[in-house]
């Protein structure tokens, strides 16, 4: 392995020791919520809306899509979990999907 050298003084540039793109600028765990563009409108989030509700849940057990999955807001997630449930209590969704 070579690295770059500065002829005047042989030291290693501090660019190849220290990469800072490699890192991420956020810690381990935490999500920025910038350019986050909601794909819905949070008006349109309501359980009679059932083509809606239904791309939001899985095909073969009917669960509920995680939030860093649908890339939704912490709110537009919340309502739709909430309107998913509702539904589902008003035998509008399935709890689960049947087995084949």
């Amino acid at each position: 392995m070579t690295f770059n050298t500065n002829n005047d003084n042989n030291e290693v540039s501090s660019s190849m020791l220290f990469n800072k793109t490699a890192e991420s600028s956020s810690p381990k765990g935490h999500r920025s919520s910038k350019g986050k563009s909601p794909k819905v409108d949070i008006a349109s989030i309501n359980y009679k809306n059932i083509p809606l509700l239904m791309s939001y849940i899985t095909k073969g057990k009917g669960r509920i899509l995680p939030g860093r999955l649908t890339d939704l807001t912490r709110k537009q997630q919340r309502k739709l979990a909430k309107a998913i449930k509702i539904a589902r209590i008003l035998a509008l969704l399935p709890f689960a999907s049947a087995a084949i």
